[in-house]
């Protein structure tokens, strides 16, 4: 038995319960994706796994790669966002499904201070934080629905460990999340090998085209095929003189 095995336990009931000993990713898919634009990461695994654009980051430097830490919270109580602090692991992405609720500010500077102390690497909330200001000061990555200053409860009920919908996704614990300033991409676990050699190859793909464009190399490869198949274009016109050489 693994030891992570041993330590998986349920504590509470549905609806009110936290699972530990949750599935980890191979670090070095970590690694692999780490840096890596949530935009490249979202292409290679076919345009999709992103949250939807209400999700954003408090500053558009903001970056931050690891493994799902889920959380779910009743709108406005932020209990369970205490507890994951403390059950989380260092490099962790805390993601919380607080229902896109954001009447009340359930995650502050004072949990962001603490979550910084314990090594989490960022969290993406689906509700509203408050003292943004202060947190993006401080420096932990942090995506959110809306901000309010409106304090939130701590009776529960919520749960942690389990699969939460955040940003328009479902989010299974031990996913990886990339994310920077243009939004989140969520990469299944069973995906993450796939994902990172077709993030290597859009890459390659990228490079390329920067360098040609750099040597003057502006009109892509494909594009006037594509605009003389869909009858937007004429055959052999170039398309960077219309007059197709003529006076």
């Amino acid at each position: 038995m693994s030891d992570q095995t041993a330590r998986a336990r349920t504590f509470g009931v549905p609806g009110c319960r936290i699972r530990t000993g949750l599935p980890r990713p191979d670090p070095a898919h970590i690694a692999a994706l780490s840096g890596q634009a949530a935009s490249l990461v979202g292409d290679a695994i076919g345009r999709r796994r992103i949250m939807d654009n209400g999700i954003r980051p408090l500053a558009l430097s903001m970056k931050v790669c690891g493994p799902a830490f889920t959380v779910q919270v009743r709108p406005g109580d932020n209990l369970m966002v205490h507890a994951a602090v403390m059950l989380a692991r260092k490099g962790d992405v805390v993601v919380v499904d607080a229902g896109g609720n954001c009447d009340f500010g359930i995650w502050g500077q004072i949990v962001s201070r603490a979550a910084m102390a314990r090594g989490i690497a960022g969290v993406v909330l689906d509700g509203a934080v408050r003292d943004a200001a202060d947190i993006a000061a401080d420096g932990l990555p942090v995506w959110s629905r809306g901000i309010n200053p409106r304090g939130g409860s701590r009776d529960g009920p919520g749960e942690i460990g389990f699969p939460v919908c955040c940003g328009g996704l479902m989010v299974e614990p031990g996913d990886i999340v990339v994310a920077d300033g243009d939004g989140v991409c969520v990469v299944p676990a069973a995906e993450l090998p796939a994902a990172v050699t077709g993030t290597e190859s859009r890459q390659t793909i990228e490079d390329a085209r920067m360098a040609a464009i750099a040597r003057g190399e502006i009109e892509p490869d494909w594009l006037a095929a594509e605009l003389v198949a869909r009858g937007l274009w004429q055959e052999g016109l170039p398309l960077n003189d219309p007059t197709g050489g003529k006076a």
